[in-house]
């Protein structure tokens, strides 16, 4: 459900992973919903 589709290619990309790198990290210190959402809405920005 987080991914409607799936990925088109399957680049590294290294902005994309830091920022999902410090959603993952942000989880220890916030709610699992808030970091949930961050991790979407990565996800829909990089599709752009």
């Amino acid at each position: 459900m987080l991914i409607a589709t799936p990925p088109r290619c399957h680049r590294p990309d290294e902005r994309l992973d830091l920022r999902v790198s410090q959603a993952g990290l942000s989880e220890s210190s916030r709610s699992p919903g808030v970091a949930a959402h961050e991790r979407v809405m990565v996800l829909l920005v990089s599709r752009r």
